[in-house]
């Protein structure tokens, strides 16, 4: 949820994902300022991340963001959050089973 202490609608956004939470290891993804409106008190739209491709790892990485509001000040970056490139399940393509049940 996007909040301006001055109202002030979101004009663009920037997020940074890391293997380090100092932001000083292997840049994964860095969207730059990137254009968007969301208005004060709302919740942006779904972000999709486009960095570097994860691969079931199973290590740690770190991820912030910050906002720009209508009048171009730039916020403060966001408190630092993690994720574990981890799937638990996956899909299979191309691949026929016939009398095999998967549960």
């Amino acid at each position: 949820v996007y909040t301006d202490p001055n109202g002030d609608d979101c004009s663009a956004y920037e997020i940074n994902a890391n293997t380090t939470n100092t932001f000083n290891g292997t840049e994964l993804w860095n969207t730059g300022k990137t254009s968007i409106t969301i208005t004060s008190g709302s919740r942006s739209a779904d972000i999709t991340y486009h960095g570097t491709p994860l691969t079931n790892s199973e290590n740690i990485y770190y991820w912030r963001i910050r906002f720009w509001d209508s009048d171009d000040n730039a916020g403060e970056w966001s408190s630092t959050a993690q994720f574990t490139d981890f799937y638990p399940s996956f899909k299979f393509e191309g691949l026929g089973l016939e009398g095999i049940q998967i549960n």
